[in-house]
């Protein structure tokens, strides 16, 4: 069950006097861990798990009675708080968890000794010292550090490692050694590791954890800097193999410094060194602070690795050849570093825990370089802790003061940079790589290749080129860990192999260029890498290329499995130039989206040179179907335009120009007839096809024009509008032609059809003519006279004799003439007609009576 501090007051006075709550506890604001130390101020043991998550605490201190937590310790979120003060008497966890908070230190952790479980910290990225866990002994399982901004694992270095499982470190980008010798004996035992990744370079695998695994100097007395060197105004010397540089900043009020080459000359009866100093090389440092004017500086030592406890002597503090001064203050400047006088020519010689100085208005009871009055300070001092650079900020100390001429030596322990019990000084071969020190300095003790720290006695890459002096050299190296030969090395008294069959011969120089290989990167160089992503269109074309030097062979390959597996590509269809700096490929399948490439140069050192990953993206062409059209009739309903593009087109297309809708729907009341552009564009691929819009109607006036009573009788029709017109006189034949000829008369249905389907007008009209005979013979048949296709036409039909007589007058309304006169029938014969329409329309002619 989830114990949470949330309290109520009037039930305090029955909880307040339990020993622990039981189980897991979690704390989320500062009231609650309040609470806690009220209601349970004798708790030193919890059960369960500590979990404690809120940006708004600000003080451990409730908890300092806990001794020991049975669960994991889990500390996420934390902002307003730098180090774990309150936690000092905590000495045993389940575990211990730190993520996602602003810690610079782990203070407060100091006592901690054992984890029953694993350690993680991570995402602390203000933490810069974790140096309160020296006194952990214990892990059971993973050690995790991530996102951390130290600069060393020097922490770590008291655990016993049989029991952790795993070490993982990743983003450290500030870690500049390991100095964690129990560390370094983890992975060099074989120890496992999750992950090593994105920390600072050369600190990304557990070879290379191994390879820069720092030797610690331990505080014994051994060897000092030599002769000082004036490089472009950088003073340099070289101490156990180890460059020191100085550098000057901060002067103010006119405060200056000059350096130049000394010898130890004053006696320093009492310093703490076994060795002897007096009359050795030393860096002389002419501190002016300007008298009493306020004048300062700083004075920076930098040394090109890390460095333990070591040792300074300083003398002439305070005159020198008769000259007496009140000398300057040296203030050392890192608080995480302290001093320790370790002898002195007399009490004047002054250290604190950060200050070095010349006591001003001190007798000394020893005449120190001709100063028989005060005599001249001098002393060795440790530097206590692990660092590459210390400064002090020189002043004035006391009055009357204008400068000071200081001897300063430094000394480090004597070093066996390859451990194999022969120290450098004396080692010919101080990495036991097969080539002698002589020829990998050549004449230069500080010659440094790769510019990293490590001159090339001490580096197994001089050129730092990923490949070991050991084989760039010609020599061999089995077990691959840029020692000559196999472990174990076996030395002679000069440091040098002797269980191996080559070594110190000549290195190799390939290229006969007078610069050993082993100091010179050759291997194949990636001069511009291919642009690490595609993305294309199906059926593209696509050109990847690179830029490389000292590769004599290139082979571009391929992985469809997202980087898992690599194949070797060939020329084919799609691939060309596959042995090129230029791969081409042609027609691209969509199939191919998500395949990678990269080139392979040549071998190198038994490794391959790869260029980076190129992946790529291919893209589906969109489809926008067939040009199509769309007649809309008046009245006609809204419809979408995309049914009237062919195939099947995809969706999520635009209009152009846009529709009233707002979408692809044609709207005939609202929006304009014309050309309408359907468009699919991803970003990389394209495609558009087009719907005409026309409108229609059926015709809004038609004409007809009959020629009759002719002997090609016809109907022309005229039909306006905005339609697309087909004709008819009978409703089921139609045609594109206006004109029907050669009509029998009679009554027509005249038809006028829209081809788009927008309408039909129908009309009627007579075509007039009449018969050339009749025979009325009562036999049904021709038995009356009437002109043809009139039925539809008012009129009047006067018959006459040859001589003009009227025989009979009839209307539209008859069937015509019987051919009978006063009911007699007239002889067969010709006779004449008179035809007159309302409309005032006449036809004359004559037809024949036959019996």
């Amino acid at each position: 069950m989830k114990n949470k501090f949330l309290f109520i007051a009037f039930l305090t006075s029955f909880i307040s006097f339990s020993q622990c709550p039981s189980g897991d506890l979690f704390f989320e604001n500062q009231s609650e861990l309040d609470q806690f130390i009220f209601n349970y101020p004798n708790c030193t043991k919890i059960s369960g798990q500590l979990f404690i998550q809120s940006s708004s605490i600000n003080n451990f201190s409730p908890l300092s009675n806990i001794e020991e937590i049975e669960g994991p310790l889990i500390i996420y979120n934390i902002e307003n708080i730098d180090n774990l003060s309150g936690f000092e008497n905590l000495n045993q966890v389940g575990g211990l968890d730190i993520a996602s908070s602003s810690f610079k230190s782990l203070d407060g952790l100091n006592n901690l000794k054992i984890i029953n479980g694993p350690l993680t910290i991570g995402y602390n990225f203000d933490l810069n010292d974790i140096s309160s866990l020296n006194s952990l002994t214990t892990v059971l399982g993973i050690i995790g550090l991530r996102y951390l901004s130290i600069e060393n694992l020097s922490a770590i270095n008291n655990i016993n490692y049989d029991t952790v499982t795993s070490v993982d470190l990743v983003a450290l980008n500030k870690l500049q050694s390991i100095s964690s010798e129990s560390l370094c004996n983890y992975f060099k035992n074989g120890g496992y590791s999750n992950a090593i990744e994105n920390n600072t370079p050369g600190f990304n695998s557990i070879n290379e954890i191994i390879a820069n695994c720092t030797i610690v100097i331990p505080s014994s007395s051994a060897e000092l800097t030599g002769v000082w060197n004036d490089d472009n105004s950088v003073w340099k010397a070289n101490i156990c193999n180890t460059k020191i540089m100085t550098s000057v900043s901060g002067l103010q009020n006119g405060a200056s410094v000059v350096f130049s080459q000394e010898f130890l000359g004053c006696n320093m009866v009492n310093t703490y060194s076994s060795n002897i100093v007096v009359n050795e090389p030393a860096l002389g440092v002419y501190l002016d602070y300007n008298g009493t004017n306020g004048g300062v500086g700083v004075l920076t030592f930098t040394f090109s690795r890390e460095v333990e406890n070591p040792i300074i002597h300083i003398d002439k503090i305070g005159g020198y050849s008769g000259f007496a001064s009140n000398s300057v203050l040296l203030r050392l400047i890192d608080s995480n570093l302290s001093l320790t006088k370790l002898s002195a020519n007399d009490l004047h010689f002054e250290v604190t825990s950060n200050t070095i100085t010349r006591t001003p208005g001190a007798s000394s009871s020893t005449t120190e370089c001709g100063l028989p009055s005060e005599g001249s300070a001098a002393g060795s001092v440790q530097i206590n802790g692990v660092f590459k650079e210390v400064s002090f900020q020189f002043e004035l100390n006391g009055e009357d003061g204008i400068g000071d001429l200081i001897e300063i030596i430094w000394e480090l322990a004597s070093c066996d940079f390859d451990q194999d019990g022969i120290i450098d000084k004396v080692d010919l071969d101080d990495d036991n790589d097969g080539i002698l020190d002589t020829v990998e300095l050549n004449g230069n003790p500080l010659l440094d290749t790769d510019s990293d720290g490590l001159i090339d006695s001490l580096d197994l890459d001089s050129d730092n080129d990923g490949c070991f002096d050991v084989t760039e050299a010609g020599f061999q190296d089995p077990d691959a860990n840029g020692t000559l030969g196999d472990l174990p090395d076996i030395v002679d008294s000069d440091g040098l192999i002797i269980n191996e069959l080559d070594g110190y011969t000549a290195p190799l120089d390939v290229d006969a260029n007078s610069v050993f290989d082993f100091q010179e990167d050759n291997r194949p160089l990636i001069i511009t890498q291919p642009i690490n992503s595609f993305t294309i269109c199906e059926q593209d074309n696509l050109i990847i290329s690179i830029s490389v030097s000292n590769s004599s062979s290139l082979q571009w390959q391929v992985s469809i499995d997202l980087g898992l597996t690599w194949l070797d590509l060939d020329n084919d269809a799609i691939y060309s130039g596959v042995n090129t700096k230029n791969l081409e490929l042609s027609n691209i399948p969509l199939s191919y989206n998500d395949y990678w490439f990269r080139a392979r140069l040549d071998e190198f050192c038994d490794f391959s040179v790869l260029t980076d990953v190129v992946k790529l993206t291919v893209l589906k062409i969109p489809y926008t179907g067939i040009d199509g059209e769309k007649v809309f009739c008046q009245n006609d309903e809204p419809e979408d335009l995309l049914k009237f593009l062919g195939d099947d087109p995809d969706t999520n297309g635009i209009w152009n120009p846009s529709l009233n809708s707002g979408t692809g729907v044609f709207d005939p009341s609202i929006d304009a007839k014309g050309v309408y552009t359907y468009t699919i564009d991803n970003g990389y691929c394209f495609d558009e096809s087009t719907v005409s819009v026309r409108f229609s109607s059926e015709a809004t006036s038609v004409t007809i024009d009959v020629v009759d009573n002719s002997s090609n009788n016809s109907i022309s029709i005229d039909a306006t509008g905005i339609g697309n017109y087909e004709y008819s006189i009978d409703g089921i034949n139609y045609q594109d032609s206006n004109l029907f000829e050669r009509l029998y008369p009679g009554i027509y249905s005249i038809y006028v059809k829209d081809k788009n389907g927008c309408g039909i007008i129908e009309l009627e009209e007579d075509v007039l003519g009449y018969p050339k005979f009749f025979t009325p013979n009562n036999d049904g048949f021709n038995d009356y006279w009437n002109i043809k296709g009139g039925e539809n036409t008012v009129y009047i039909i006067n018959i006459y004799d040859r001589y003009g007589k009227l025989l009979k007058s009839f209307d539209n309304s008859s069937f015509g003439w019987n051919g009978k006169f006063n009911n007699v029938d007239m002889p067969s014969s010709d006779y004449w007609f008179h035809f007159i329409t309302s409309e005032g329309r006449k036809i004359k002619g004559n037809f024949a009576l036959k019996r």
